[in-house]
């Protein structure tokens, strides 16, 4: 009787002991999908940060200078490319814009060809001849800001190759000071470069400028070139003069937008106006009224694709 009960305790043991395992097992495969869980959020956390990095260094309205070591020396005789990245920005007419203005012009067209028929104290006489000054406004804008958007381009491009420069030679002064027994810590503490942002740079290269100034003779013991901060200041006062170029021509491609949208919401204003007019004159001739309708017909936004032929 004692071995059976013995038996069957044991029996009961073993399955509490599987049943317990069989628990075990389950906590590490839900702690295994746990860890494997934090792992692929730690890695989707990772990416995050890595595609908002990399936005932030696109985005940004300055030049963005990459965190690498840059060097100068592999292309001294061109522009950087890759580690700094000047601000670009799309200066041309925008697309439906242009359609807009074509719109204005099939109605100035239209006006032309039909112009004798109308009495000469028309109200469409008035109104063709204003479309016509309109449109000229709009094309003068057009030019305008063409040739500011190229502008602020070039001096983006200029001031790349100014902050290459710079970096360059702050990394000189930088170098020397910190090997420099002839410094103390506070004086080597003014010669580090900041982290690659244009802003940061040139202020940077104003400080370098200031404090070493004092100190070049200890500098140029170290063989620096004694024009050194000469070349340096020449660098900032030019990036100056490029980033006020570059607002200028941002302020004024902005000012020639404002003249675009203005003559074509004047232009809209005008064909409604003649709407009730060219009805009105036209109402016998459905040749002239389906020009008109041709003329006057608002543009998509966005380009149709062309259907796709059936394929035998």
């Amino acid at each position: 009787m004692n071995s059976e009960s013995c038996c069957a305790y044991s029996e009961s043991h073993c399955a509490n002991s599987e049943s317990h395992c069989a628990n075990l097992g389950s906590h590490c495969a839900d702690s295994e999908s746990s860890y494997k869980n934090v792992e692929s959020h730690r890695a989707n956390s990772e990416s995050h940060c890595a595609n908002s990095e990399s936005h932030c260094a696109n985005s940004e309205s300055h030049c963005v200078l990459s965190k690498e070591p840059f060097n100068c020396e592999a292309f001294p005789n061109r522009e950087p490319q890759g580690e700094f990245r000047g601000f670009s920005f799309d200066l041309t007419m925008e697309l439906f814009a242009q359609k807009l203005l074509r719109r204005l012009e099939d109605v100035d067209v239209f006006g032309d060809r039909k112009r004798s028929a109308f009495n000469p104290n028309s109200r469409a006489i008035a109104l063709f001849d204003e479309l016509k000054i309109v449109i000229a406004d709009i094309k003068k804008h057009e030019g305008e800001q063409t040739i500011g958007g190229s502008g602020g381009k070039g001096a983006t491009r200029a001031k790349a190759s100014i902050l290459a420069e710079l970096w360059r030679d702050m990394g000189k002064i930088e170098e020397t000071a910190r090997e420099m027994t002839t410094l103390s810590p506070i004086e080597k503490a003014y010669f580090v470069r900041p982290t690659r942002r244009e802003l940061e740079i040139v202020n940077s290269a104003k400080t370098f400028i200031e404090k070493a100034t004092p100190l070049w003779e200890k500098f140029e013991a170290y063989e620096l070139a004694s024009d050194l901060l000469a070349e340096m200041q020449a660098d900032v006062d030019e990036y100056d003069a490029n980033y006020s170029a570059q607002q200028t021509a941002i302020q004024n491609r902005i000012g020639a937008g404002s003249g675009i949208d203005a003559g074509l919401e004047r232009g809209q204003e005008i064909i409604d106006e003649l709407r009730p007019i060219v009805k009105n004159k036209f109402a016998g001739d459905a040749v002239a009224l389906l020009e008109w309708k041709s003329a006057i017909r608002y543009p998509e936004r966005h380009e149709t694709p062309a259907p796709t032929p059936p394929t035998a």
